[in-house]
Protein backbone atom coordinates (compact mmCIF):
# COMPACT_ATOMS: atom_id res chain seq x y z
CA UNK A 1 0.00 0.00 0.00
CA UNK A 2 1.31 3.44 -0.94
CA UNK A 3 1.66 5.82 1.99
CA UNK A 4 -0.21 9.08 1.64
CA UNK A 5 1.33 12.33 2.86
CA UNK A 6 -0.26 15.73 3.35
CA UNK A 7 2.09 18.55 2.37
CA UNK A 8 0.98 21.99 3.59
CA UNK A 9 3.32 24.62 2.12
CA UNK A 10 2.32 28.01 0.71
CA UNK A 11 5.54 28.65 -1.20
CA UNK A 12 4.87 27.34 -4.68
CA UNK A 13 8.51 26.54 -5.46
CA UNK A 14 9.14 24.78 -2.14
CA UNK A 15 5.86 22.92 -2.46
CA UNK A 16 6.74 21.72 -5.96
CA UNK A 17 10.24 20.57 -5.00
CA UNK A 18 9.15 18.76 -1.82
CA UNK A 19 6.21 17.17 -3.63
CA UNK A 20 8.50 15.96 -6.41
CA UNK A 21 10.91 14.43 -3.90
CA UNK A 22 8.09 12.66 -2.05
CA UNK A 23 6.57 11.31 -5.25
CA UNK A 24 9.99 10.08 -6.40
CA UNK A 25 10.28 8.25 -3.06
CA UNK A 26 7.01 6.46 -3.84
CA UNK A 27 4.52 8.46 -1.76
CA UNK A 28 1.06 9.66 -2.76
CA UNK A 29 1.06 13.39 -1.97
CA UNK A 30 -1.81 15.79 -1.38
CA UNK A 31 -0.35 19.31 -1.50
CA UNK A 32 -2.21 22.33 -0.12
CA UNK A 33 -1.23 25.96 0.34
CA UNK A 34 -3.23 27.09 3.38
CA UNK A 35 -3.82 25.98 6.94
CA UNK A 36 -7.56 25.84 6.31
CA UNK A 37 -7.04 23.46 3.42
CA UNK A 38 -4.71 21.36 5.59
CA UNK A 39 -7.29 21.12 8.39
CA UNK A 40 -10.00 20.16 5.88
CA UNK A 41 -7.80 17.57 4.19
CA UNK A 42 -6.87 15.99 7.53
CA UNK A 43 -10.52 15.93 8.62
CA UNK A 44 -11.74 14.27 5.42
CA UNK A 45 -8.82 12.15 4.26
CA UNK A 46 -6.57 9.38 5.42
CA UNK A 47 -2.90 10.27 5.70
CA UNK A 48 0.08 8.33 7.00
CA UNK A 49 2.05 11.53 7.74
CA UNK A 50 2.01 15.31 7.33
CA UNK A 51 4.60 17.92 6.47
CA UNK A 52 3.46 21.31 7.73
CA UNK A 53 4.92 24.75 7.07
CA UNK A 54 4.66 26.90 10.21
CA UNK A 55 4.12 30.07 8.15
CA UNK A 56 0.90 29.24 6.34
CA UNK A 57 -1.09 32.36 5.41
CA UNK A 58 -4.30 31.82 7.37
CA UNK A 59 -3.93 29.12 10.02
CA UNK A 60 -0.36 28.43 11.13
CA UNK A 61 1.17 25.00 10.76
CA UNK A 62 1.54 24.94 14.55
CA UNK A 63 -2.20 25.49 14.94
CA UNK A 64 -2.86 22.71 12.42
CA UNK A 65 -0.58 20.46 14.48
CA UNK A 66 -2.39 21.39 17.71
CA UNK A 67 -5.76 20.56 16.12
CA UNK A 68 -4.42 17.30 14.78
CA UNK A 69 -3.19 16.21 18.22
CA UNK A 70 -6.36 17.48 19.95
CA UNK A 71 -8.34 15.21 17.64
CA UNK A 72 -6.21 12.28 18.85
CA UNK A 73 -4.23 11.73 15.66
CA UNK A 74 -0.82 10.21 16.16
CA UNK A 75 0.39 10.43 12.55
CA UNK A 76 4.00 11.57 12.17
CA UNK A 77 4.38 15.28 11.50
CA UNK A 78 7.46 17.01 10.15
CA UNK A 79 7.38 20.79 10.53
CA UNK A 80 9.20 23.07 8.11
CA UNK A 81 9.83 26.75 8.68
CA UNK A 82 11.81 29.68 7.38
CA UNK A 83 12.46 30.67 11.00
CA UNK A 84 14.77 28.92 13.41
CA UNK A 85 13.09 29.94 16.66
CA UNK A 86 10.17 27.50 16.92
CA UNK A 87 11.61 23.99 17.40
CA UNK A 88 10.91 23.67 21.13
CA UNK A 89 7.26 24.74 20.89
CA UNK A 90 6.82 22.48 17.88
CA UNK A 91 8.27 19.44 19.60
CA UNK A 92 6.05 20.12 22.63
CA UNK A 93 3.10 19.78 20.27
CA UNK A 94 4.34 16.31 19.33
CA UNK A 95 5.92 16.94 15.97
CA UNK A 96 8.42 14.26 15.10
CA UNK A 97 10.76 16.41 13.06
CA UNK A 98 11.68 20.00 12.27
CA UNK A 99 13.51 21.43 9.27
CA UNK A 100 14.56 25.05 8.81
CA UNK A 101 14.33 26.40 5.26
CA UNK A 102 16.29 26.25 3.16
CA UNK A 103 16.94 22.60 3.93
CA UNK A 104 18.91 20.12 1.89
CA UNK A 105 17.33 17.27 0.02
CA UNK A 106 19.37 14.91 2.19
CA UNK A 107 17.98 16.45 5.39
CA UNK A 108 14.45 15.94 4.08
CA UNK A 109 15.22 12.34 3.12
CA UNK A 110 16.61 11.65 6.61
CA UNK A 111 13.41 12.95 8.19
CA UNK A 112 11.27 10.92 5.79
CA UNK A 113 13.19 7.73 6.47
CA UNK A 114 13.12 8.33 10.22
CA UNK A 115 9.45 9.18 10.64
CA UNK A 116 7.44 8.13 7.61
Amino acid sequence: MTKRILLAEDGKETQAVVRQILVSEGFDVKAVGTGTDAVNALAHGTFHAAILDLGLPDVSGLDVLKRLRADGSKIPVIVISGRDDHPSSTIKQNAQGYLTKPFTLEALRVQIERWI
